[in-house]
């Protein structure tokens, strides 16, 4: 398992979520202030340049789909692995098995690399794996004492950027401000998203 040293490039926030990186830029919502912040380089950090209110749901973090689609993959915190389904054209979803099973921990926010893996947020460990299907881990980054969201972006596509929140779930539930934002570079850059409706029978 190979193991990548992640730095902070920005803190400060409630608590981060649905990380996107989008022509040139990171967009995060901070879900206990209901804003929407949008964050660039700033020569090794991230610097916010604009937030706007967010209104609307904000979108979900924890499901991504691989092989142009035809595999729809989510995060099961509770139940400690990643379930993947089969995703016919009309979008309806089959046949689900376990894609990773992840003992201890309780995956939380992914996304998907150009191979196929998946990086999954890990909440109670503070850590974001990168899993293949059939549940091996082969890379690794702490962050700090919850993990909460992932998403590859940069330049090259090559750059993991992690929310995690730095305090305690007491800390959490009174509002301070310990969400902060790392940055890892990977091997693997990230898959293209794409935005699919999907059925669940």
């Amino acid at each position: 398992m190979r193991e990548h040293r992640a730095r902070q490039v920005a803190d400060g926030y409630w608590l981060l979520e649905a990380p996107r990186w989008h022509a040139g830029q990171l967009s995060v919502c901070d879900v206990l202030e209901r804003r929407r912040h949008v964050l660039c380089d700033d020569g090794g950090s991230m610097r916010c340049i604009d937030s706007v209110d967010a209104a609307e749901p904000y979108p979900a973090d924890d499901a991504v789909l691989l092989h142009g689609g035809r595999t729809l993959v989510v995060a099961e915190m509770w139940s400690h692995r990643v379930t993947a389904f089969e995703r016919t054209p009309d979008g309806r979803l089959t046949r689900p098995r376990c894609f990773a099973r992840l003992p201890g921990r309780e995956p939380g926010g992914l996304c998907a690399d150009a191979e196929g893996g998946v990086w999954v947020a890990c909440f109670n460990t503070g850590e974001v794996l990168r899993v293949v299907d059939g549940g091996r881990i082969t890379d690794r980054i702490a962050c700090a004492r919850h993990a909460i969201a992932c998403t590859l972006g940069g330049d090259n596509g090559r750059t993991l950027f992690c929310t995690a929140y730095t305090g305690s779930v007491d800390d959490m539930d009174a509002g301070r401000r310990l969400a902060v934002i790392y940055a890892a570079v990977v091997p693997v850059p990230g898959a293209a998203r794409r935005r699919t409706a999907v059925s669940i029978d």
